[in-house]
């Protein structure tokens, strides 16, 4: 099989055990476009839109600008409608939508994805996370202004 050796390169390059400046143009497009779709589809099973997926792998220095550009046509997104952020308790503000489910210490879910944050939930959220059983960060999703 003549090209099984480039399939393998593209496979081991995901894990770093190979070494990709040897790599052909081929192997290196392979290694960017896998890697992109891995980690769009790991976003994507929890719970973040496409958009908002997609700015945060262009924040990710592992992927490939071009590779990115090519998915956003493929899905055919223009522009995020918001942005998913890592927040601390802190930084959340009323109004932002929580984006996973935020987590107690132990596994136990407190509030689950797409809930709004209100000065109630903030109130709940110090509250745990001064008790030391609050998973941070929390990611939530801010409106981007047109």
């Amino acid at each position: 099989m003549p090209m099984l050796d480039d399939v393998i390169a593209m496979i081991r390059g995901l894990d770093g055990t190979a070494p990709v400046g040897a790599a052909s143009p081929l192997v290196l497009t392979g290694v960017a476009v896998l890697r992109a779709a891995i980690d769009m589809e790991l976003l994507e099973r929890r719970g973040l839109t496409t958009a908002s997926a997609l700015v945060i792998l262009d924040r990710d220095p592992r992927h490939n600008p071009a590779v990115l550009t090519a998915l956003r046509q493929l899905m055919q997104v223009v522009e995020a409608q918001e942005v998913v952020q890592a927040c601390t308790v802190g930084r959340l503000d009323a109004g932002m939508r929580i984006a996973e489910d935020v987590l107690t210490s132990g596994g136990l879910v407190l509030i689950g994805r797409g809930m709004y944050v209100t000065d109630v939930l903030l109130e709940r959220l110090a509250n745990f996370k001064h008790m030391g059983q609050l998973v941070e960060p929390i990611m939530a999703s801010v409106p981007v202004s047109p």
